[in-house]
């Protein structure tokens, strides 16, 4: 009971978070690479919008009135881009070449894509983990409830199934 209400507390707190970074938003400068016409910011939203795509809901709501056009789409932010992803890619097929010839192998592409990827991928299967680990907490729970009750209806003060 108490983890539940921890996790809608820190909940609650990252939303009230994410909507004062909005809000006040306007009287921040706009961080460098920041577009007029930008109105992709999943990086602005919280780890429930994201997982959610509550931060992308403009969209869908624009959709269902009306067919989108390219413009309502807005441009990407630099780091969704093709060329700034290319740019990542081929440094680190540089740093993989330069690998391969110290050692004398071949050019892993499996190296060069755990060089780009690893940090996400590892942060998912953290949360994955987590996720997983706490589907647990609901049988452990209504076991450990119909067991008091179990408890509450003996005769026997010392009775624990």
């Amino acid at each position: 009971m108490v983890l539940v209400l921890f996790s809608y507390a820190m909940y609650i707190c990252m939303e009230i978070f994410v909507i004062a970074k909005k809000v006040f938003y306007l009287s921040i400068p706009k961080p460098n690479g920041i577009k007029p016409n930008m109105k992709y910011h999943q990086d602005n939203a919280s780890m429930f919008s994201s997982a959610t795509f509550l931060w992308f809901d403009w969209v869908f709501h624009l959709g269902y009135k009306r067919p989108l056009e390219m413009d309502d789409l807005g441009c990407l932010p630099k780091q969704f881009t093709s060329k700034f992803n290319h740019h990542r890619f081929y440094k680190a097929l540089k740093q993989e070449n330069a690998r391969a010839e110290r050692h004398k192998t071949q050019v892993s592409l499996y190296h060069v894509f755990f060089r780009l990827c690893s940090k996400p991928i590892f942060y998912a299967g953290v949360l994955r983990f987590c996720a997983d680990t706490l589907g647990f907490v609901g049988p452990i729970a209504i076991n450990a409830l119909v067991n008091y009750a179990t408890s509450l209806q003996s005769d026997d003060p010392n009775f624990y199934p």
